[in-house]
């Protein structure tokens, strides 16, 4: 199976659990692509604890406005094109209990859904229900690919998207979290 591993910055110094999951992901036979929303963390180039066999992509369509205005129509088209009817109304029709903030939040992420399309994932698994989630949400809907998360607890606590977590984690097929005091804080929300 390929899963794209949708994550802030990668590898993060702070992170060598993420870093684990994906090598645990790895021995377990599967094909991971780190999909990175921002850059490497300098500290961590260089070091062989940081490193995983699959690539690490970052995400395309979020840096320079006129390019990535052109990247954004250009996936667009392409994805109209490949998925006709169902990418359309899924891209077109707003369903009744998607609050506007995710409605027009879709329009961010053309060349990124795009991007993963061209990876060609099976799956997808975001850590962290931060902006990355926003991502991994847009491109599970869209191009039906299934989604799963991992919380830790900033992520739940003091997140301003716990808001839209009736949504974004009604789109995962599973939420991971560490601890049950964590769960219960999950479900009050969501």
């Amino acid at each position: 199976m390929r899963i794209g591993y949708l994550i802030s910055t990668f590898p993060a110094i702070s992170e060598t659990f993420v870093v684990n999951d994906i090598r645990g992901l790895e021995a377990l036979g599967h094909d991971v692509v780190a999909i990175a929303l921002e850059g490497t963390d300098p500290n961590t180039r260089g070091n062989p604890n940081y490193t995983i066999r699959g690539p690490i992509v970052r995400v395309a369509g979020l840096k320079m406005p006129v390019w990535r205005k052109v990247q954004k129509v250009l996936a667009r088209r392409r994805l109209r094109a490949k998925y006709g009817d169902q990418f359309n109304q899924r891209y077109d029709i707003r369903p009744p209990d998607m609050p506007d903030e995710l409605w027009i939040d879709r329009l961010t992420w053309d060349a990124a859904i795009d991007q993963i399309d061209r990876l060609g994932c099976d799956f997808l698994y975001v850590h962290f229900a931060m902006r990355q989630l926003l991502l991994g949400y847009a491109a599970s809907r869209l191009l039906d690919i299934p989604l799963g998360i991992t919380l830790q607890a900033h992520d739940i606590f003091v997140n301003p998207l716990v808001h839209l977590f009736p949504q974004l984690l009604g789109q995962c097929a599973f939420v991971v979290t560490v601890s049950h005091y964590n769960k219960e804080a999950i479900l009050r929300l969501a």
